[in-house]
């Protein structure tokens, strides 16, 4: 029994003040923010399509979360999500024995700030990258196809990515 108390004791030490919460709880800061505006993200790059992609799976994540209300405009938020795709590149990362390429690799890189509505205050900021592989097919048009689904797994992950970063504060 005297042990069991002493173990006790002793995680209570070193749990007690240590920052430990909940995966997803948020830091206290973000108290208030209830509604969120997701706005078109800016394409600062040649590839076709990739903001509204990236925007779109960032509307999605939010609005998978039970304490978010997406809403469509900054007035009616008390957040705003905003931001840059920066970078997108493709490159060939594996070959056939005969040197023809066999998988391609696409990275993005965007900057993202979440703002309080008035834009007095900004409540997490961050460049978040990914990258993603799909295989080549030799029929042109399910090259595209395994292209643009790679496009969105991609922006799907990345937006992930920024709601764990903006939640846990990192």
């Amino acid at each position: 029994m005297r042990r069991a108390w002493l173990l006790v004791s002793l995680l209570a030490v070193l749990l007690g003040a240590c920052g430990y919460h909940l995966s997803g709880q948020g830091p206290a800061r973000f108290a208030g923010v209830q509604r969120l505006a997701v706005e078109l993200l800016e394409n600062r790059t040649t590839e076709p399509l990739i903001e509204v992609y990236l925007t779109n799976a960032l509307r999605d994540e939010f609005a998978r979360r039970p304490d978010y209300e997406l809403v469509d405009t900054g007035d009616l938020a008390d957040a705003v999500l905003q931001g840059r795709v920066h970078s997108y590149q493709e490159g060939a990362v594996a070959y056939s024995p005969t040197d023809a390429i066999t998988e391609y690799r696409i990275a993005l890189l965007a900057d993202v700030q979440l703002m309080r509505a008035d834009g007095q205050e900004i409540l997490w900021q961050g460049q978040v990258s990914w990258q993603e592989e799909y295989r080549v097919n030799p029929d042109r048009a399910a090259q595209d196809v395994a292209e643009r689904q790679a496009q969105q797994e991609l922006c799907r992950r990345l937006a992930s990515e920024i709601f764990n970063r903006i939640v846990d504060d990192f």
